[in-house]
C-alpha cells in the first residue's frame, strides 16, 4: 500500500512540476522589455587614452557592442546585457542613457590607433539561440 502511495506521489509531483514549471520560473528571470528604438543615436568621442561611446534607449532591452573594422569583422566585443535594475558592468544600472568608455583596444589587447578604419556597432533586442554542441561524442 506504501509504495502505490509513494508511486502515485512521484508522478503528482512529476506532473506539477512538467505542468506549471515554466509559469512558476517566470519570477525569476530577468525581466526584459520588447522595445528596441534609440531616443539618441550611437555617438563616439575622443577622450585621453580612451573613446567614449554614448546612446540612449526608449525602454530597457538587450543591448551589445562591438568594435568592427570596415569588412565587418569583430575587433573587440565590449559589452553585452540587459539594461535595468541587474544590468552588467560597464553599463549603468536603471539608467536608459549609456556612456560605456573604451581602451582603444582589441580583444587581444592590441591597441586600434586607426580610428578611420573602424566602426561601433550598438544592437538591441538580440537574444542568445542555441546552435550546436562543439566536440560532443
Amino acid at each position: 500500500m506504501k509504495v502505490k502511495v509513494t508511486i502515485w506521489l512521484i508522478v503528482f509531483i512529476v506532473f506539477y512540476m512538467n505542468a506549471y514549471s515554466e509559469d512558476a520560473f517566470q519570477e525569476f528571470k530577468i525581466k526584459r522589455k520588447n522595445t528596441f528604438e534609440f531616443t539618441k543615436k550611437p555617438e563616439m568621442k575622443d577622450a585621453k587614452n580612451s573613446t567614449i561611446i554614448s546612446f540612449a534607449v526608449k525602454d530597457f532591452c538587450d543591448v551589445t557592442i562591438a568594435i568592427e573594422n570596415l569588412d565587418g569583422k569583430i575587433l573587440r566585443h565590449l559589452a553585452s546585457g540587459v539594461l535595468g535594475a541587474n544590468a552588467p558592468e560597464p553599463f549603468k544600472k536603471n539608467d536608459l542613457e549609456q556612456s560605456i568608455e573604451w581602451d582603444n583596444k582589441d580583444d587581444l589587447g592590441k591597441y586600434i590607433d586607426d580610428k578611420s578604419s573602424i566602426k561601433i556597432r550598438v544592437s538591441l533586442g538580440l537574444q542568445a539561440e542555441y546552435e550546436k554542441d562543439l566536440y560532443y561524442s
